[in-house]
């Protein structure tokens, strides 16, 4: 359950199955309960997103196993938050003095300001505390085997210790601290349980993992993944009529003069039916073109696709008829 207007959201999951006998396998259970408090940030204005703190914590109970007394549980507590390189980070960016120029003229939310707001509400730290009771072999094994995997990719950036170490983690805890660098490119992560340290060092980012910890208060995974999939300015688009301008859908900005009546803005479609007097106005010839090219490229890619598709109903057919002669003869 997730609401636009409260911050709190929550996700319960569960899964079970039981067989008629024993020959079938075993009964499994499998229970998922997930509450975060996650903070509802100004998009607005770029000064007050980047002084705000969008702190977000999630809880989640994970269970599994066969039974109540054997089922394997697992406690996470996640702590996520902005650092303050990302904000000096953000302020030492050519957008910035550029936002901070259309500011002064009223301006806040065309496209510099408005990527620079979403980017001041992404949180790049996570604390995350993990307790875990009745670890049985099976995942005990998996998770020696997570832990060589780790060592084995991360060769160069993997450093573990055993000798020299107190304990941190606790007896069944687990704490692990991800701090992600102000642009994005690299991540560093720490992982504390009880008989050993780990520490990962300068990871390299991949472009298609950006997006999944780039962490947004407001927009979602699917979101960001599709504004990194289409190769958008911003995560999502939008048309604004500011103060002194207006800013397309496609960020294009040009200016404009308003006064103390209403203003209202229209979204055009370019259509079929073209308004001739509209584009008698030589300053609206432009339009007029880019719509014949909208159209064209329409109807192209319609006779392609009915081209095909009769091609294919051609050949289905003589197949047919071909099969229907043949069965007569």
């Amino acid at each position: 359950a997730k609401s636009g207007v409260d911050e709190k959201s929550r996700i319960v999951l569960y899964a079970g199955k039981q067989p008629r006998d024993s020959q079938q396998g075993s009964p499994y259970q499998v229970a998922l309960s997930v509450k975060s408090y996650i903070s509802n940030t100004n998009g607005l204005d770029y000064k007050y997103a980047l002084n705000y703190d969008p702190k977000s914590t999630v809880q989640a109970q994970v269970a599994f196993g066969q039974n109540a007394q054997s089922m394997t549980k697992i406690n996470i507590n996640a702590e996520l938050n902005k650092s303050k390189s990302r904000k000096q980070y953000l302020q030492q960016q050519d957008l910035a003095h550029q936002c901070s120029q259309e500011m002064e003229h009223g301006n806040y939310q065309l496209p510099a300001c408005a990527n620079l707001t979403a980017r001041a509400n992404l949180l790049n730290k996570a604390v995350i505390h993990v307790q875990y009771q009745n670890f049985n072999k099976y995942v005990e094994n998996y998770t020696h085997k997570f832990f060589n995997y780790l060592r084995h990719y991360f060769y160069y950036n993997f450093e573990e210790n055993y000798v020299d170490y107190s304990g941190k983690g606790g007896r069944n805890q687990m704490n692990i601290a991800v701090d992600v660098e102000p642009d994005f490119e690299a991540a560093n992560v720490s992982v504390n349980t009880e008989y050993r340290d780990i520490q990962l060092q300068n990871i390299d980012i991949a472009r298609w993992v950006k997006p999944l910890l780039a962490v947004h208060p407001v927009f979602t995974i699917q979101d960001r993944y599709l504004s990194y999939a289409l190769g958008l300015q911003l995560i999502r688009p939008s048309c604004v009529v500011d103060q002194t301008a207006v800013s397309t859908l496609d960020n294009t900005v040009y200016p404009i003069n308003l006064g103390n009546e209403w203003t209202a803005m229209l979204l055009y479609v370019p259509g079929y039916r073209v308004n001739q007097q509209y584009y008698q106005n030589p300053q609206n010839q432009q339009y007029q073109h880019q719509s014949q090219q909208h159209q064209q490229q329409y109807q192209q890619q319609y006779q392609q696709q009915y081209q095909h598709q009769s091609q294919q109903h051609q050949q289905q057919y003589q197949q047919q008829y071909q099969q229907q002669y043949q069965h007569q003869s």
